[in-house]
């Protein structure tokens, strides 16, 4: 190992850095959590402090255009990358530009928590709606351990469908819904789904014909505490009037429990 200092280089023997504990070493890395110059320096340290400053350093990617997506998943399949990149990515965002599917990258990271996805419609052309059971599929693989999901500017299938699948969930917080269309966004009674078991939702973030989300698991023991709904422009005064009174509605369901609220008159730009 080799200790550095302004103007000094010091080569430490083996015999004195092997009675060093991991303990501090791990510690001394953790230190530098949020600060990715001083973990670039501590994966130049020794091989010893790569795969530790690595854990802080790489642990989010973000895919924005198309070539980067194809670059990226070659990178995180590679034999010799198995045990390095991928296991230490714990956040996935895949934006419009990129016109990919996300399947193969949400099943190649195996630490994943959080993931977005932008105007999956790029991908599957205009007008093409994603069917449900085809949206599980990119992300049942990781089901159980994420905690955030977002969709962003698609247009899905049906949202009871959507509802059925998110007890498999089990770990999901933070769910956001932006510019989903849904081709139909009926829900049945309360009582249809009474014995399912949701996930401790406490995030949502809605727009559009998502918000019917928010009265449904309210009924359902969901205890939401952040609500973050956001209203389009350019509606008519019936159709305001209608979302205040909605809005209203929300607001003394989730009175016990609401610890935050945001109201957006506008779209979301993801």
């Amino acid at each position: 190992m080799t200790l550095l200092a302004p103007g000094l280089s010091t080569q430490l023997h083996p015999s004195v850095t092997s009675r060093i504990p991991n303990e501090l070493y791990d510690a001394v890395i953790s230190h530098f959590h949020a600060d990715k110059p001083s973990l670039t320096t501590c994966t130049l340290v020794c091989s010893s402090w790569l795969p530790r400053a690595r854990h802080l350093l790489l642990t989010s990617a973000r895919i924005t255009r198309h070539a980067r997506a194809r670059s990226f998943l070659e990178l995180i399949s590679a034999p010799r990358n198995l045990g390095t990149f991928a296991p230490v990515i714990r956040s996935l965002e895949i934006y419009s530009s990129a016109r990919v599917n996300p399947k193969a990258h949400v099943q190649r990271l195996p630490a994943l928590k959080r993931v977005y996805v932008s105007c999956v419609a790029r991908y599957f052309g205009p007008g093409k709606c994603l069917q449900i059971a085809e949206w599980g599929a990119w992300f049942r693989p990781r089901a159980i351990q994420l905690t955030d999901l977002a969709l962003g500017h698609a247009t899905l299938g049906e949202l009871l469908e959507f509802v059925e699948m998110l007890p498999e969930f089990e770990a999901l917080r933070h769910l956001a819904l932006i510019g989903v269309n849904w081709l139909d966004a009926s829900l049945p009674s309360n009582e249809a789904h009474g014995e399912m078991r949701f996930p401790d939702i406490r995030s949502l973030i809605l727009s559009g014909q998502s918000i019917h989300l928010v009265p449904y698991l309210s009924a359902h023991g969901v205890s939401i505490t952040k609500l973050d709904l956001r209203v389009g422009r350019h509606k008519s005064d019936e159709v305001l009037a209608r979302e205040a009174e909605d809005i209203h509605q929300y607001m003394c369901l989730l009175a016990p429990n609401i610890q935050e609220l945001d109201l957006h008159d506008g779209s979301y730009q993801g």
